[in-house]
């Protein structure tokens, strides 16, 4: 992912924003996942 380029979709931008909150931020700031059925 080439964050210092103008030619970042939203979902890029999504992703990313995710990963800082993963690194940087609390756990209870990340969005939920759908659970897995059959585990």
């Amino acid at each position: 992912m080439n964050l210092t380029s103008f030619g970042r979709t939203a979902a890029m931008d999504k992703d990313f924003g995710t990963l800082i909150t993963a690194l940087h931020g609390r756990p209870t700031q990340l969005p939920k996942l759908p659970k897995r059925h059959g585990r």
